[in-house]
């Protein structure tokens, strides 16, 4: 496992300049990190939102007499059911974007770390 040393990367070939700063990145990266609390939040809200209507259609079913009425009212909480379903998917979607963002931001710390280094002993 000696020769692991050796291996170069990719980045160690860069040409300073040529590809986007650093420092532009974790900036952006950390911007992005900001928004995602929020992005969440309206996700949630408007999952519980389409489970209340989805309650209120189901419970206007459930009282009215006329049977082309109650399947519209079914109809209706069902597609609202789907609806929450598709934010809950939404929300599962950001919490692993959010993950990823962090892990990116992370390496290119690393990297600029890294970098920073390598410009002292050279």
């Amino acid at each position: 496992m000696k020769w692991m040393e050796y291996v170069l990367l990719y980045e160690d070939f860069e040409p300073m300049g040529l590809y986007e700063d650093l420092e532009q990145k974790i900036d952006r990266m950390k911007e992005l990190k900001k928004t995602y609390a929020e992005r969440a939040s309206a996700m949630t809200k408007k999952s519980q939102e389409a489970s209340l209507k989805a309650g209120s259609f189901k419970e206007k079913a459930g009282k009215t007499k006329d049977g082309l009425t109650k399947k519209i009212y079914a109809n209706r909480a069902s597609e609202e059911q789907m609806s929450q379903q598709l934010y809950n998917a939404k929300l599962k979607a950001l919490v692993m974007a959010s993950s990823l963002n962090d892990m990116k931001l992370k390496t290119a710390e690393l990297k600029k770390t890294k970098r920073e280094q390598t410009k002292q002993v050279g």
